[in-house]
């Protein structure tokens, strides 16, 4: 969402009477990736223009300080930002715990696998319980990397 003239005025006029402190960030604001990937598109155009001989500002002149300055504030406001949408609790180790809700849809179809005869349905009991299993130990943050294959398999069928 972009903010007009008018909206950056009057946020402006807050300020200046002491009603506001600063303007507020947005909720979704652009980021520093973003912001940085123009920065490359904007240099690569002048440099095709610059070896071509239609354009003959120096880079400092188009990316000045005001610019750099706008690439700073955008870096800058990452981390409050993420903090204020707890963006950094959604990390690496809670994704286990994110895909709880899909648990039940891996099972019924383990179970829709082995619809038929009962040769079927022992190997999707093993690969049920193998899941499950590995499944536990990783919501409890167990390493599994030591473990025997034959751990796995406490099933024994003729």
């Amino acid at each position: 969402m972009t903010v007009s003239a008018k909206e950056y005025a009057k946020y402006e006029n807050l300020i200046a009477n002491n009603i506001l402190k600063e303007i507020p960030n947005p909720d979704d604001p652009v980021g520093y990736n973003t912001v940085n990937t123009y920065k490359a598109a904007l240099y690569n155009v002048w440099q095709m223009q610059a070896s071509g001989g239609s354009n003959s500002l120096s880079w400092d002149l188009i990316f000045m300080s005001s610019s750099q300055q706008l690439l700073d504030l955008v870096k800058a406001r990452r981390k409050p930002i993420s903090w204020k949408t707890y963006a950094e609790k959604l990390g690496g180790n809670f994704t286990p715990f994110m895909t709880m809700a899909q648990v039940d849809n891996i099972e019924k179809e383990f179970w829709n696998h082995a619809k038929g005869t009962v040769t079927q349905c022992f190997p999707a009991l093993q690969n049920r319980f193998t899941f499950l299993l590995c499944y536990s130990a990783i919501l409890r943050h167990e390493s599994l990397f030591l473990g025997e294959l034959s751990n796995m398999f406490g099933f024994e069928h003729n």
